[in-house]
């Protein structure tokens, strides 16, 4: 399975209620959590942080989030701040403009959230609530139930999930600790809310939260090391974990090296490797080779630091024996070097394989590409490598493979050929780091971000509202221009009639009809082909856009289906033409700038509406 990897961050510090106290650090937390899962050699996400938004910010920017996804993809939401609970046991999420009594109307409750989690195409949830765990009622008042917390009850229609899908909820306490004396929150002042998230930042980066050592960290893995580090911290927080419909783990992020912890061998091996005869000493060498060349991995990992110090030893033979061991257990990559050949630019190369041999420890390998464009898959033993056309000329990197017995290095060489001088990144391969339902591979390196990505993460490379605009009106003069090409030739076709006893001209009824068909066809087909071919249509190229359609690694123009799609829209208000009456033209341009207009500015980022109909965006031809 693959799919998008994207994350939300919702970090709320200032309110406006003096009742809500500002909380310590959640926006730095959240930089740093943004930061870590947008690592190209960690998470991989596209990330979108949200800062002390008011409730319906949030409401849109969550209702987004959920739903414009696919079934592959995988969503994190992660949401730092108060969380408050009503007289009712209700859980609700704090946004700036909250009011501790008026949470309904001006907080995101739980249930809204657990609603769009389950409607979700996407397969994988991830929700990582870092609450100041409140209850928001006055004190001394019952609350409904004894529970300490309406967390797990927030999200019980989780369980509707399918086994087929996963929704992970971790949350850094469910206990009360928070209350109200009127509106003002007490806060207990041992608890800080950034222990959680700190946490979650300290597991992912440095790589200690993959506790099986197979190079990636789990969800389930993460929690638990959250969940340690967080009482260590205080008593008073006891994170927790609610799993529904997950099978398997969920891989959050890779861990920059693979860890694998030493197993302890035998006391015997150890004791003998102490003796002071050189013949019981080489006797280990000898029994250290099953543990070495063997499946266990830990127990390899030490056999190999006793061999390394056998290596060492006083007596030759014992020594020589030793590095003779060590030397039959390294990794060999065949070939060692790939030569790509030539290839056009903008495109992938065809993909090579490099088989591993060697004992599993030597094939337990960290995958470290280069350059961004050398793309890497790992299952079993083989490695994947093929790699993308970014500049035109000779290009050359390499791939690092890393394991406990060394590393190798594969060169890798090719030229790429075509007609500019830059290329576009296939835009949905960005920061893939896929499933697989056998032996966990390294991830894919991250490539450049797609739609979903904001816009100020790439400057030069979405094209903005404006320049769409302008491309857009001049494709519309030409749209006129066929309209009334189209007009002529039906009038032509189809002449008015003259009643010769009233000597008034009238009009034949045919004519509109085949006039607004014709203007439909003409504005269509001049969108349609030219993206289908070129991916741009001539008011783009005067303002230097094209057309990308993500997933699609091409050269030039799109697929019929997004092309098809793009063109549709805005030639159907050319279906006016067909209205008798006065003015008409000037009516179907106003309505067709209307709909441009609402299509660009629906979504002011570097997608538009019509963009996320067809699977595109439109970008700088020179990026």
């Amino acid at each position: 399975m693959s799919g998008i990897r994207r994350a939300l961050i919702v970090a709320n510090d200032e309110y406006a209620d003096p009742g809500l106290a500002p909380l310590r650090a959640p926006n730095q937390d959240a930089l740093a959590l943004a930061e870590v899962l947008g690592a190209k050699d960690i998470g991989g996400f596209e990330v979108e942080t949200r800062r002390n938004a008011t409730a319906h910010e949030l409401r849109v920017s969550i209702e987004d989030f959920f739903a414009d996804s696919a079934r592959d993809d995988l969503l994190f939401l992660h949401f730092s701040g108060h969380g408050l609970k009503s007289p009712a046991g209700e859980l609700y999420l704090s946004a700036s403009d909250t009011r501790a009594d008026r949470l309904a109307s001006t907080a995101i409750p739980a249930e809204y959230v657990s609603r769009l989690m389950l409607e979700a195409r996407a397969q994988r949830v991830v929700l990582f609530l870092d609450c100041c765990y409140g209850g928001a009622f006055p004190r001394g008042m019952m609350v409904r139930g004894t529970r300490d917390a309406a967390v797990g009850d927030a999200f019980l229609r989780q369980k509707r999930t399918t086994t087929e899908s996963g929704r992970v909820v971790v949350t850094a306490s469910s206990a009360i600790e928070y209350a109200l004396e009127g509106r003002d929150v007490v806060s207990d002042a041992e608890l800080r809310p950034s222990i959680f998230t700190s946490a979650v930042v300290s597991g992912l980066t440095s790589g200690d939260a993959d506790h099986d050592g197979d190079g990636w960290v789990g969800v389930r893995e993460l929690f638990d090391y959250v969940a340690d580090r967080v009482r260590q911290e205080t008593p008073h927080q006891t994170p927790h974990i609610w799993v529904f419909g997950a099978q398997g783990d969920v891989l959050m992020a890779r861990a920059k090296t693979r860890r694998i912890r030493e197993v302890a061998v035998p006391t015997v091996l150890a004791e003998a490797m102490e003796s002071p005869l050189a013949g019981a000493r080489f006797g280990v060498v000898h029994e250290l080779r099953e543990h070495l060349m063997g499946d266990d991995l830990g127990q390899a990992l030490t056999a190999s630091k006793m061999l390394a110090r056998l290596a060492d030893d006083d007596s030759r033979l014992v020594s020589r024996a030793a590095v003779a061991l060590l030397a039959e257990s390294r990794l060999q990559a065949t070939p060692p070097a790939i030569d790509f050949g030539t290839f056009e630019l903008a495109t992938w190369s065809e993909p090579v394989e490099v088989s591993l041999t060697g004992p599993p420890l030597a094939c337990a390998v960290t995958v470290i590409p280069s350059h961004a464009w050398i793309h890497t898959e790992i299952a079993d033993s083989l490695v994947m490598v093929r790699v993308y056309g970014e500049t035109l000329g000779p290009a050359e990197g390499s791939v690092i493979l890393t394991s406990p017995l060394g590393e190798t290095t594969i060169s890798c060489t090719a030229s790429v050929q075509g007609g500019g001088a830059t290329s576009t990144w296939p835009m949905r391969r960005v920061w893939p780091l896929a499933d697989f339902s056998g032996p966990v591979p390294e991830p894919s390196p991250p490539r450049q971000a797609p739609a979903a990505t904001p816009i100020e993460d790439h400057p030069n490379r979405f094209a903005g509202v404006w320049p769409r605009l302008a491309a857009g009106l001049v494709d519309g003069m030409i749209f006129y221009v066929l309209m009334g090409l189209s007009g002529a030739l039906a009038y032509a076709l189809f002449p008015s009639v003259f009643d010769m006893e009233t000597g008034e001209v009238t009009d034949n009824g045919f004519a509109f009809v085949v006039t607004a068909f014709a203007s439909v066809a003409s504005t269509f087909l001049y969108g349609f082909l030219s993206l289908r071919k070129y991916g741009r249509t001539i008011g783009k190229a005067m303002f230097g856009l094209r057309v990308v359609e993500i997933g699609r690694e091409q050269v030039r123009g799109i697929n019929g289906k997004p092309a098809y799609l793009r063109a549709l829209p805005l030639a159907l208000p050319m279906a006016l033409t067909g209205i008798p009456e006065q003015g008409f033209a000037f009516g179907v341009w106003c309505a067709w700038l209307a709909c441009l207009i609402w299509m660009l500015v629906s979504d002011p980022g570097p997608r538009s509406l019509l963009d996320r109909l067809a699977e595109t965006v439109v970008v700088r031809a020179d990026s």
